[in-house]
């Protein structure tokens, strides 16, 4: 008779535990989710800012964000019980984090280009320079390269010094097409050569000197990771 007691009241134990956990309240639902799906949510504006995410001129709601902020963002579960609609919803704005996140990526790439740049040699174009474009080739794509350089450099939309999403964003397009025009201007490894092999001379004087230290800032492997290597 203990024995059968025994076993009821560990039934009787076991059925209140699994009613409690039954009874337990339901998991929050993550309010990024809510958001996404279109739902009252704490980040409803930030949500709302992506149906028509301009890259160029980067929402208010995201513009003073850290990076690291999208990561919550990215890779969320949907919503729970949620529409046709909501998902849809919810898909369209995924897509656009994706590709806020691979524009940061691209953005960070391209601040090492950057920061290569703030040491670009200083070099002022004179009109009568020796030995003229007609003598040395070479000493002529050097020239072009560094004035390519110095235009570059001042209109390089350089960042704020706090870091976040709008300051990588905002002006990114122009600073890629400004290194793809210095990077077009990248004078070859024989222009160097031929410079310092007629005209050694000149590689002595302040303006030639300069030029060496331009075909050097091209060498440089956070420049080569853009423009590649040159051509012999």
């Amino acid at each position: 008779m203990p024995r059968d007691a025994a076993i009821i009241v560990a039934c009787i134990f076991a059925a209140c535990t699994l009613f409690a956990a039954e009874r337990q309240a339901p998991e929050k639902p993550n309010l990024i989710s809510e958001a996404l799906c279109g739902r009252a949510s704490s980040e409803r504006a930030r949500a709302i800012a992506l149906d028509a995410f301009d890259f160029a001129v980067v929402p208010e709601a995201w513009r003073n964000a850290k990076v690291e902020d999208l990561d919550a963002w990215l890779e969320l579960p949907r919503c729970t019980k949620g529409t046709i609609a909501e998902y849809a919803l919810f898909t369209r704005r995924r897509e656009v984090l994706r590709t806020l996140h691979s524009r940061l990526e691209r953005a960070f790439a391209v601040s090492h280009f950057e920061t290569a740049l703030k040491d670009f040699p200083r070099w002022q174009n004179r009109g009568d320079e020796w030995p003229a474009a007609a003598e040395c080739n070479g000493c002529d794509a050097l020239r072009r390269a560094a004035a390519a350089g110095m235009k570059v450099s001042a209109q390089w939309p350089m960042r704020k010094v706090k870091i976040s999403i709008g300051s990588l964003l905002e002006g990114a397009d122009t600073r890629e097409s400004l290194m793809n025009e210095l990077c077009t201007a990248r004078p070859a490894v024989r222009a160097r050569e031929e410079m310092e092999s007629r005209f050694r001379y000149y590689t002595w004087t302040a303006h030639g000197a300069a030029l060496v230290e331009v075909a050097q800032w091209f060498e440089r492997p956070e420049v080569i990771a853009e423009c590649g290597d040159a051509e012999r």
